[in-house]
């Protein structure tokens, strides 16, 4: 019976080690010509940006949008940032009502999608265009896991990646956001950010011959550990 303790021990540390992985996820910040070398193809684009209109001294209004690059999609909103408010943000995408949900604030935007592949990494920009803004955004929570880490810009851009989330077709993205200004505060996209991901390509399916190489490999198996039982 040795080999069967063997596999057993070698399956759970396989096991072990699948489940440590998709776990936790893993961040990396890229600057703007890191990201563009990826090439991405955004599933989606979720939107915040300040627009020129000054609501008072101390309040901005800011443009809510989600879009579908793909097929040319958008919907729109607006929503009135404060200065140095933290506002609670979410992203939802739901594969059984085919739906994607971004909320900030009270404004919540609706769009009908289908990405039955599910999704590859995430990213989450923050840009900033003058020394005296910046944009925090923080306390991320991927399905239901902690993302320990954040994106920050003053006078630049941050662009955070979330790998190694193996995300379906459904997640749910929360998080928070801040926009911090001084003097005659933002306006004309000054403060942003965004959250977009890349759809997972379907999988290949295997060719014939291969299917016929493993199958005959599980067979030799076989035969080796029955070989082994009877001598």
């Amino acid at each position: 019976m040795n080999w069967f303790r063997t596999f057993f021990i070698v399956s759970s540390l396989i096991c072990m080690l699948t489940c440590s992985v998709f776990a936790s996820f893993t961040t990396t910040h890229l600057t703007t010509e890191q990201f563009e070398s990826l090439l991405i193809s955004p599933a989606f684009i979720a939107t915040s940006i300040v627009t020129d209109t000054v609501t008072s001294s101390q309040d901005r209004t800011c443009d809510i949008s989600m879009q579908l690059p793909d097929i040319a999609t958008t919907t729109s909103g607006n929503f009135v940032w404060s200065d140095n408010d933290t506002i609670n943000f979410s992203l939802i995408c739901d594969a059984a009502s085919q739906s994607l949900t971004f909320v900030v604030g009270q404004t919540s935007l609706d769009l009908a999608v289908s990405f039955p592949n599910g999704f590859i990494d995430m990213f989450i920009m923050a840009g900033s265009s003058h020394h005296k803004n910046s944009i925090q955004i923080n306390n991320l929570v991927l399905d239901g896991i902690g993302v320990s880490d954040s994106a920050t810009a003053s006078a630049s851009q941050d662009i955070l990646q979330i790998s190694g989330a193996n995300l379906s077709g459904s997640f749910v993205l929360t998080g928070q956001a801040a926009m911090i200004w001084k003097g005659n505060g933002p306006k004309n996209s000054a403060l942003q950010f965004e959250i977009l991901s890349q759809p997972r390509p379907p999988e290949s399916i295997p060719e014939p011959a291969t299917i016929i190489i493993l199958g005959s490999g599980c067979m030799l198996l076989g035969h080796s550990a029955r070989k082994k039982r009877a001598s």
